[in-house]
């Protein structure tokens, strides 16, 4: 257990006591606006992306600094005595290869033109940015539903009369529950790209106990919905792996 894993249940019981507060009826609303959230998201954050897109260069915005990510990775293995995970990203991009004269059999990374390398980097920032354009949307969208939903809540239910143990603590455990799928649905979003980063924050993520569990409430939510939303992302989980190995 970890620093995260501290977080991750001082927020599920902040979330417990406010469902508290609020009650049986409270802790309801609040979840099921929860799982509104995370469907409406799932049917809309694309349309959302379309329009952000047509009113913002975003892609233009974030692409350079993916890209200066990738790059910084690929330079810091490529220092390393196998290449690391250099063949593997070559491989990814063997048609890529053909185009440059001499590059047939590779073997190894040194005989890879820097114009291979800086190829490959654009290539795959280019598919990351995309697939993390995907997820920052469906994030806003998700996030802006629950806070609709739970600021309505709150200004609606202490108008209504009520009360007693049996309410409050069966609002105690839906509001656990459901601060455990909002930050499930953050876990999830922010999962393929941990491994982009070899810093200590990373680390720390990785190391983690509840963090994976959180991973995997947010994997049966996204079956559950039919939406797939990280399989689905096109060469996002292949590169990503490549960058972590």
């Amino acid at each position: 257990m970890n620093i995260i894993d501290v977080l991750i249940i001082g927020l599920i019981l902040l979330g417990a006591l406010k469902g508290y507060r609020q009650g049986l009826l409270g802790g309801a609303v609040n979840l099921i606006g929860t799982l509104l959230g995370f469907l409406i998201a799932s049917f809309r954050y694309q349309a959302v992306l379309a329009w952000i897109e047509r009113h913002f260069p975003v892609h233009n915005w974030l692409e350079p600094f993916v890209y200066r990510i990738v790059w910084s990775q690929i330079q810091s293995q490529a220092q390393t005595p196998d290449g690391g995970v250099l063949p593997k990203i070559l491989g990814g991009f063997s048609a890529l290869f053909k185009s440059f004269p001499g590059t047939n059999g590779l073997s190894s990374l040194q005989s890879v033109s820097q114009g291979v390398l800086v190829q490959a980097a654009q290539n795959l920032s280019t598919v990351i940015t995309d697939n993390l354009l995907r997820i920052i949307t469906f994030g806003l969208v998700f996030y802006g539903v629950v806070l609709l939903v739970h600021l309505g809540a709150g200004l609606l239910l202490p108008l209504l009369p009520l009360g007693g143990t049996l309410n409050h603590g069966a609002g105690l455990i839906l509001g656990g529950l459901t601060a455990a799928i909002v930050l499930a649905v953050l876990a999830g979003l922010l999962s393929p790209f941990l491994t982009l980063g070899a810093g200590p924050e990373a680390a720390v993520l990785k190391n983690s106990y509840f963090y994976p569990l959180l991973v995997r409430i947010f994997q049966g939510l996204d079956r559950m919905f039919s939406l797939q939303l990280l399989s689905k992302a096109p060469g996002l989980a292949q590169w990503t792996n490549i960058l972590g190995r």
